[in-house]
């Protein structure tokens, strides 16, 4: 059974579709590919991934699941964000004004450095 083992099945003689990816070493995959994807099991052949509008939407809810990007913790995320801005804003005015009133000097953050 020299030629049909299972390792030299998919050789360059045989006459099915390949996979069309290119292998870490920059060759071109010699493995089978399916039909649905034109890509072998190993390149991404299992699934094309949702193609319907309820597979999107649902692949979508599914990504906000860890809570990084649902609209409440956005939301909270902005509110700290302009807290912090308009506590920068506060401590900038009370430099200008000790700067004014000669209380500081103009290089006093260097001393803390």
């Amino acid at each position: 059974m020299k030629g049909n083992t299972p390792k030299n099945k998919f050789g360059p003689d045989w006459r099915g579709q390949t996979c069309g990816a290119i292998t870490r070493s920059g060759t071109p995959c010699k493995r089978p590919a399916r039909k649905t994807s034109e890509r072998c099991k190993l390149h991404g052949g299992a699934s094309a991934g949702p193609t319907s509008l309820e597979g999107l939407c649902k692949v979508k809810r599914s990504r906000t699941s860890n809570g990084l990007y649902v609209s409440e913790k956005r939301i909270e995320a902005k509110r700290r964000a302009e807290i912090g801005r308009e506590v920068t804003r506060q401590i900038q005015d009370v430099e200008s004004w000790a700067l004014e009133m000669g209380l500081l000097k103009k290089n006093w953050s260097e001393f803390f450095r």
